[in-house]
């Protein structure tokens, strides 16, 4: 299962330490590469155990950007849809 850890405020307020992300997600990449992005989940990956955000983005050879996945134990949730 893809599950991500959430900020402070969050785990005090739904009383959880991880819960999984889902598209519309605003979330921030706490670790890695890209530490300190933040932006909104745009795809979750099940099978690969991957979630893809905007504004993490890898430039290719001939000049176009695609979508980076990050591995969900590297972000942390800053708001949340809920069910």
């Amino acid at each position: 299962m893809v599950s991500s850890p959430l900020s402070k405020e969050l785990k005090t307020k739904y009383g959880r330490n991880r819960i999984a992300p889902r598209k519309g997600d605003t979330v921030e990449v706490v670790r890695g590469e890209f530490k300190g992005v933040s932006g909104e989940v745009s795809k979750v990956d099940p099978r690969k155990l991957k979630v893809y955000v905007v504004g993490v983005t890898a430039r290719k050879t001939d000049g176009k950007d695609v979508m980076r996945s990050v591995d969900p134990s590297k972000k942390g949730g800053r708001s949340w849809k809920g069910p």
